[in-house]
């Protein structure tokens, strides 16, 4: 896979959420409350999914916004994303190991 493809996938296909939820597997965050921890996910998630759609666009891989809306409108997509992919992320590999009450 070269390196605009695995791009391409932390921003389009989820690859950010799943990036920030192995970053967040990997750090010691014991004493942060889960709504802390959250929002940190979703920080990270989001950060990392920016950073890759920065690149693809320094690349030239992806289109250049050229109006505000369509900053909005990409923005928007790569973070919402991104933030989704971690929570599924999250509730598959998280949620799915406790017992319901």
């Amino acid at each position: 896979m070269d390196i605009v493809k695995t791009l391409s996938w932390i921003v389009g296909e989820g690859g950010a959420g799943i990036m920030a939820w192995w970053i967040m597997s990997q750090l010691p965050l014991g004493n942060l409350s889960a709504e802390l921890k959250r929002y940190l996910a979703w920080a990270l998630a989001g950060a990392c999914g920016i950073c890759a759609w920065g690149t693809l666009l320094w690349f030239g891989a992806e289109v250049m916004p050229t109006t505000p809306q369509e900053w909005t409108a990409a923005v928007f997509r790569v973070l919402f994303l991104a933030i989704s992919g971690s929570q599924i992320m999250h509730a598959r590999k998280e949620l799915s190991k406790k017992k319901p009450s």
